[in-house]
């Protein structure tokens, strides 16, 4: 996002005050995302934000994706569980990075399973990344594949990294 050329949301992030040094806006309602176009959208813990109406299938977030083709948006998901993601849903993620993951509490046929299968030479499960790594993995440009290594933002605190913690207490600013 750090990077984005794109103007940056973040989809009802639980501490917005924390967005303003970073230039993202926040968006309040999950309507939002409808009117705009060529932009970039953070959802962070989608599964606390969008509704699982059926278990084999998140209609909400393949209508997202769909509409993101047409709109130009680009999507930034983070999420500890990467269970709730359906198939349908994977078929529209061109980029994973994964970050910190537990290889036995992925759901079988999963993108991410075949990816860490993919990645870990002996056992899958043995997967691990050091703290400041992620792996890659890119459907159209598979040379850029792997482990790489990150710098955290300037000014990125834990309170970025938990948002949904309840032990920081934000200073109001008014926007």
């Amino acid at each position: 996002a750090e990077n984005s050329e794109r103007p940056v949301y973040w989809l009802k992030h639980p501490q917005p005050n924390l967005l303003i040094p970073f230039g993202i806006k926040n968006l309040y309602k999950f309507g939002e995302m409808s009117k705009l176009q060529n932009a970039l959208i953070i959802l962070d813990e989608p599964q606390l934000l969008l509704p699982v109406e059926d278990r084999k299938a998140n209609l909400h977030l393949i209508r997202l994706f769909s509409l993101a083709r047409q709109r130009k948006l680009q999507f930034l998901i983070a999420t500890s569980d990467s269970r709730w993601i359906t198939r349908g849903a994977e078929a529209y993620v061109n980029v994973w990075c994964i970050k910190d993951i537990d290889y036995d509490l992925i759901k079988q046929g999963s993108r991410a399973k075949k990816i860490i299968k993919e990645a870990e030479i002996f056992e899958p499960s043995d997967f691990t990344l050091e703290i400041n790594e992620y792996y890659l993995w890119t459907r159209f440009a598979p040379e850029f594949n792997g482990k790489k290594k990150f710098d955290k933002p300037q000014g990125f605190t834990e309170a970025h990294s938990t948002p949904y913690s309840q032990d920081y207490t934000p200073e109001i600013q008014q926007v």
